[in-house]
């Protein structure tokens, strides 16, 4: 029993390097394609936010939270 936990969890090593050695492969224009994709995602996301916050007649503390955590972001 333990030799095929053993064998199982060697299997398990070669597939998270392998997987690991594959995330580093990726170039750095991919990668910067990722990351100016997320970060006008979250841009967008926020704006969207403000903009139906901002419209909203009624003001509250859920309300003024919500905004103000959109404006860090």
């Amino acid at each position: 029993e333990w030799e095929t936990f053993y064998k199982e969890l060697d299997i398990l090593k070669e597939v998270l390097t392998y997987t690991g050695f594959l995330l580093l492969c990726l170039s750095q224009t991919e990668q910067l394609i990722t990351l100016w994709v997320l970060f006008v995602f979250t841009i967008v996301g926020n704006a969207i936010v403000l903009f139906s916050t901002w419209r909203r007649k009624r003001k509250s503390r859920m309300t003024f939270f919500v905004t103000q955590l959109a404006i860090t972001v």
